[in-house]
């Protein structure tokens, strides 16, 4: 509903949302909205159809995951499996089509991204922006210029150092209106970025990202933007290697060796259509909190193929379709997981007498 304009007008509304966007605490912003959502059920020729959600099946000795409303299904950064063998065994719905932050726009691309590599903050199970590859940031008064200072032992998986000038080039690569991105627009709070995108201003300069130095990120807004921290965990955001991304003549994130890892785990084996292992990544800043060894999934794409591998302990976590959930829903290791989607049926009455 916030990510993009309806149509429906109502000043009582445009007032609502326009006070959440300038409010000065998180809390105050998601009132706000809850408020204008409120007003926008009660008034509008509308309707909630239902509220995007998953149900699963996960094995009891299988513990800290931590799993997304947003983007990503789930990060295995502080994952375990309480076993000898450190390896978590999962299953993928299909093949992933890219590991190219600025290209990705699918679930699955997300999910294996957020695996493999890593922004400023990463979120954790608690919903709180934890340090990644910013090991500190600090917000202007006005709420309109954050500063990003980079780790220094941050490294990319083929021993470069990951700095300042990687989110630098990332985020406008993402914007540059020939990369074609899908998600351009979630950039569009950033000073420059929607008329870089849209192709009015073609000075890449004028969008308010900058590294100051290698290892400080400066961040100029539009407005004050009180989750800024969070939304810098959406791989979107995420940093790139210039030189390696050149230097794969358009290939890069399309295979294994055709990507470079900055994440918790990189992507050992990519067998289209089959199999996808991630492997510890020993040059991630963290390591030592990363537990597992490798992560494994299988491309199944029927559930019920998926659900008898779950039962036949082939694999530790088994999504559910609809169908399979009142089969399951007694189970003890029945879970769900809410995701921040709504759907909406809006009717359109204009001319209705």
């Amino acid at each position: 509903m916030y990510g993009q304009r309806l149509s429906y007008s109502n000043p009582d509304y445009d007032k609502l949302i326009e006070e959440a966007k300038l409010a000065e605490t998180p809390e105050e912003s998601f009132k706000k909205f809850g408020e204008a959502e409120k007003l926008f059920l009660d008034s509008a020729n509308a309707a909630p159809l239902y509220q995007q959600g998953t149900s699963f099946l996960q094995k009891s000795y299988v513990k800290d995951v931590v799993r997304y409303t947003y983007g990503s299904p789930a990060s295995y950064k502080w994952a375990d499996v309480d076993k000898e063998s450190k390896q978590l065994n999962l299953t993928l719905a299909g093949d992933i089509p890219t590991l190219d932050v600025s290209k990705a726009s699918d679930m699955d691309s997300f999910y294996m991204i957020t695996n493999t590599m890593e922004g400023l903050t990463r979120v954790d199970a608690s919903g709180v922006a934890t340090p990644a590859m910013a090991e500190s940031w600090e917000q202007s008064e006005d709420g309109k210029t954050w500063t990003f200072k980079i780790r220094k032992d941050a490294k990319w998986s083929n021993g470069d150092p990951v700095t300042a000038r990687d989110f630098e080039y990332s985020w406008k690569r993402t914007l540059q209106p020939e990369t074609a991105s899908q998600y351009g627009y979630v950039m569009y709070d950033i000073e420059g970025a929607s008329d870089y995108n849209n192709g009015k201003s073609e000075n890449a300069d004028n969008v308010g990202v900058k590294a100051v130095d290698d290892y400080t990120l400066e961040v100029k807004l539009n407005r004050r933007v009180n989750y800024f921290d969070q939304l810098m965990s959406f791989c979107v955001f995420f940093p790139q290697n210039q030189k390696f991304v050149e230097s794969q003549d358009g290939k890069n994130g399309t295979t294994a060796e055709n990507s470079v890892y900055n994440g918790p785990f990189t992507m050992s084996t990519w067998k289209m259509d089959d199999l996808c292992v991630l492997s510890k990544n020993q040059n991630y800043w963290d390591k030592n909190a990363v537990k597992l060894d490798t992560v494994n999934l299988k491309v199944v794409k029927d559930t019920n193929a998926a659900i008898n591998l779950y039962e036949t302990d082939q694999i530790d976590v088994v999504g559910l379709s609809s169908e399979n959930v009142d089969k399951y829903k007694d189970s003890k290791e029945f879970m769900t997981t809410k995701k921040a989607e709504t759907f909406f049926l809006l009717i359109n009455n204009k001319g209705a007498k």
